[in-house]
């Protein structure tokens, strides 16, 4: 009844007349800090209030690794010192995995920038491998269940690139749908992933043509990209 961030306090005097505002916790915050907050639902301005946790063995067996019976084994009055260290513990093994991530992470971007940098440089040999290098990267983990794609193209809309248009357009077409699409070769590679594909198409001529310089298709959504090809095209 007392959220965070409300001024609230009790107005019941029979409440108050038997201590007030009893708060129970039913759960082990992962952070002393939520713990505090929850704590500080109840005495407020200067009015009585209580706290108490009730938590369940199996909870603490599950999210933070305390056997049953470990009460048994500890003072009453180490309690808390206990669920303290378990929590700590659970914290640093988040924290760990985080850290692990955030390398592995940082490892990705720099292989990808090193990536385009070949592709931008026109070395096709550097290009190759380091797109194994990340594609053998990527294999080493679990790969997830669906993965979203954004595909943007670029198209010179120009008069003298008139001839070369239609050429353009069925190469993309091509490219987002039927058996040579990409979402067909990675679903032949790939036939666990479910891939959401989108894309977005923007024409520009290669002269100061004001507001016509650059046309581009909005999605029904007002976004720059769509899932349907056929609104794209």
């Amino acid at each position: 009844v007392f959220g965070r961030g409300t001024d609230f306090f009790c107005k019941d005097d029979t409440v108050q007349q038997n201590g007030g505002v009893h708060v129970i916790q039913t759960f082990l915050s992962e952070e002393e800090s939520e713990e505090i907050q929850i704590q500080g639902r109840t005495a407020r301005q200067g009015k009585q209030g209580s706290y108490q946790m009730i938590l369940l063995e199996s909870d603490l067996e599950e999210q933070f690794g305390l056997e049953r019976g470990w009460k048994e084994k500890k003072a009453k009055e180490d309690w808390y010192a206990c669920l303290s260290d378990a929590r700590k513990k659970q914290r640093n093994i988040i924290y760990e995995k985080i850290e692990e991530n955030l390398a592995n992470a940082t490892e990705n971007d720099c292989d990808t920038h090193l990536y385009f940098d070949a592709l931008l440089a026109n070395d096709k040999e550097a290009a190759c491998k380091r797109f194994k290098g990340i594609y053998d990267s990527f294999k080493k983990g679990s790969l997830p269940s669906s993965i979203d794609l954004d595909l943007a193209f670029l198209i010179d809309t120009t008069g003298s690139m008139a001839p070369y248009v239609q050429a353009a357009a069925t190469t993309v077409q091509n490219m987002l749908s039927g058996p040579a699409s990409i979402v067909s070769k990675l679903k032949v590679k790939f036939p666990d992933i479910q891939f959401h594909l989108r894309a977005g198409l923007m024409g520009f001529r290669d002269i100061d043509d004001n507001s016509h310089q650059f046309i581009e298709n909005i999605s029904q959504d007002g976004g720059h990209f769509d899932e349907s090809t056929t609104r794209i095209m």
